[in-house]
């Protein structure tokens, strides 16, 4: 049931991308479709009108001029005042028709452009509300043979576009797939030899403090006078080498792992791969027959149960193989920490074995943070979801706030400019807002480490200016925003005095930051001061005296 759920999820997943595109691709036809009629439509009825009008026009002079002609015929023994009263008539109806004439033109084209418009804003109107508006249109006006050739056509673009497309997919995969396998050899290659060699090197040192115990023993009945001191310090050598060799033995754990967290991925890409073959094989089946696809069937389900079977009776070995070795460990260090605690007891040497503890489990941390802080990196330069680039941006106020190496490690990659683009892209919304605040705490943990906080803008001449713009969003709404900001920028200023004093835009800065203190000084004093309102203006006063300006 699992498998066919994964096979349907996969199928419906290709099948709602391809409608998606076929849809998308049918609708810009149809509106290109929609445009061009409607622009031949509007010019044919334009057309129309302009014919009709210009010839009533000539049907009207050609009327005109007539009477006129018979007028002076049958009248011309009329007087010349009846004469030049005629003429004068006849020029001031022209004229009056000639205006007539053009101030129609002028409303014609008023109008026709209105109608253009109103028309635009209509059809636009009509599209939000009703995609098939376009479909009908082009019924109305093109016909059924129109739309029958469209069809046609689309069809066969169609089947063209879908032989391609599965052409490409079908070679993209195999590339991938003949990648994927060269990876896989070449890790699990270095893998197998990296716990080879670590097996071998744990056999040499179990050996190694086999014999040494041996050459104690004797040297213990040979040598009963010094027996104090040299059981001291084989104890102590003891037991730093068994920590070593149990911190040895817990990084090959994580090892395999990791090993493991990476088997159950490909085994959910091959899962996923396995169900767009099997939605193939179902289509090419319809198509060729139902008989040889019930045997397939048949096949496959009972070589997948055969592998499901193989693979937990694996996974069972694998376990029970971690788990003894797992418990040799154990006992070996329960052992050699009662063998130790047995002839260690003087205050002073317990002393030193705990401050040693403390400084080997934290050197441990941080390499061990600082073997995690590549992949992490990695995530946030490429990272595309937002849930995914705040998570790794709160582990790296973790480590920059208790690992000054990986502080070092995260200055000098190319994680910082994206840190800082995070707390300029930003705007008023929470979501972001809170990301920012995020991007700001790491600034402000690598700012506490001095070393660090001298080479900060060298790596990054504008994170000054970064840093007062987000002040300026956020002075007047989220002031815990603004002192992290504010500190941070402090720190940088104290650390960096000469290079903050050849910045070229150091006076717009400052009145930048005046500006705010006095409204923060301004919203304090029209109310009682809150104890972050007066830390903030605390702050603000110290930044000001260090900016010479």
């Amino acid at each position: 049931r699992r498998q066919y759920l994964t096979q349907l999820s996969a199928a419906t997943t290709i099948q709602a991308a391809l409608r998606g595109y076929i849809a998308k691709r049918q609708y810009l036809t149809q509106q290109s479709a929609a445009t061009t009629i409607q622009a031949a439509f509007r010019g044919y009825i334009a057309r129309r009108q302009y014919l009709t009008q210009r010839s009533a026009a000539t049907t009207i002079q050609a009327a005109l001029r007539g009477y006129i002609a018979r007028r002076q015929y049958i009248q011309a023994a009329l007087t010349q005042f009846l004469t030049q009263r005629s003429a004068a008539t006849t020029i001031q109806a022209a004229l009056r028709g000639y205006i007539a004439k053009r101030q129609y033109l002028t409303q014609r084209s008023a109008a026709t452009t209105i109608q253009a418009a109103f028309r635009g804003y209509i059809a636009r109107r009509q599209y939000l509300t009703q995609r098939s508006a376009a479909t009908t249109i082009q019924a109305a006006l093109r016909g059924y043979i129109a739309r029958r050739q469209f069809l046609t056509q689309r069809s066969a673009a169609t089947t063209i576009q879908a032989a391609l497309r599965g052409w490409v997919m079908r070679k993209t995969f195999t590339q991938e797939k003949h990648s994927v396998v060269i990876i896989q050899s070449v890790v699990r290659r270095y893998l197998l030899q990296r716990y080879l060699n670590k097996r071998r090197e744990a056999a040499v040192v179990i050996q190694q403090h086999y014999r040494a115990m041996l050459e104690r023993r004797r040297a213990f009945l040979s040598y009963h006078v010094h027996r104090g001191a040299v059981i001291t310090i084989q104890a102590a050598w003891k037991r730093f080498s068994a920590r070593k060799e149990y911190n040895n033995m817990k990084q090959a754990v994580a090892t395999i792992e990791r090993s493991f967290i990476s088997c159950r991925i490909r085994k959910a890409f091959l899962e996923k791969k396995a169900a767009v073959r099997s939605i193939q094989r179902y289509l090419r089946a319809r198509l060729s027959g139902g008989s040889d696809r019930r045997a397939y069937l048949a096949l496959r389900k009972a070589a997948v149960t055969v592998q499901s079977h193989w693979r937990r009776v694996i996974c069972k070995r694998m376990l029970v193989k971690m788990r003894r070795d797992r418990a040799a460990s154990a006992i070996q260090s329960i052992w050699r920490g009662y063998y130790v605690r047995k002839y260690v007891r003087t205050a002073a040497i317990v002393e030193t074995h705990r401050r040693l503890e403390a400084a080997h489990a934290k050197l441990q941390e941080s390499k061990q943070l600082r073997n995690r802080l590549p992949h992490l990196l990695d995530i946030l330069i490429k990272g595309r979801y937002m849930s995914q680039v705040i998570e790794v941006l709160e582990k790296l106020v973790f480590y920059t706030s208790v690992s000054e190496s990986c502080s070092d490690v995260i200055l000098r990659s190319e994680a910082l400019p994206v840190i800082v683009d995070h707390i300029t892209n930003s705007n008023r919304n929470k979501v972001t807002l809170n990301k920012a605040k995020i991007a700001i705490n790491i600034l402000f943990n690598l700012s506490m480490w001095p070393a660090i906080c001298r080479r900060m803008l060298d790596y990054h001449s504008s994170m000054v200016q970064v840093l007062i713009d987000i002040m300026i969003k956020v002075h007047a709404t989220y002031l815990d925003v603004y002192l992290i900001a504010l500190q941070t920028l402090l720190n940088i200023c104290r650390q960096n005095c000469n290079h903050i004093q050849k910045m070229p835009n150091l006076k717009g800065l400052t009145k930048k930051l005046i500006s705010m203190n006095d409204q923060i000084k301004k919203k304090a004093s029209s109310k009682p001061a809150t104890e972050l309102q007066q830390n903030v203006l605390s702050l603000m006063k110290q930044l000001l005296l260090l900016i010479p300006c």
